[in-house]
């Protein structure tokens, strides 16, 4: 038993030595560095799409968990705004 697990131990480092690894592990290239940014969101408030709920006193972007029961537009943030919604905290719309 004892020369069973040295032998896969041993085998486990040789394979890790040599820069194998198992089927489906991510390659380990250093060469290669992905972007994962996130894309500039829309800062002119006159196309950005946003929408507020009926009792509440922000202006959302569509999907933002807070619209989960009430959604009231679209509107333009210009019109949220001007209507004297704030911009919600979580989802980020422009301001």
């Amino acid at each position: 038993m004892l020369a069973r697990l040295t032998t896969l131990f041993l085998l486990a480092a040789l394979l890790a030595a040599a820069g194998c690894s198992h089927p489906g592990a991510p390659d380990r290239d250093s060469s290669v560095v992905e972007s994962q940014t996130a894309p500039e969101p829309d800062t002119e408030g006159a196309a950005v799409q946003v929408y507020v709920t009926r009792t509440g006193e922000k202006y959302h972007l569509d999907g933002c968990r807070h619209l989960a029961r009430s959604k009231v537009g679209p509107m333009t943030v210009d019109e949220a705004k001007g209507r004297g919604y704030d911009s919600c905290a979580v989802c980020g719309p422009p301001e």
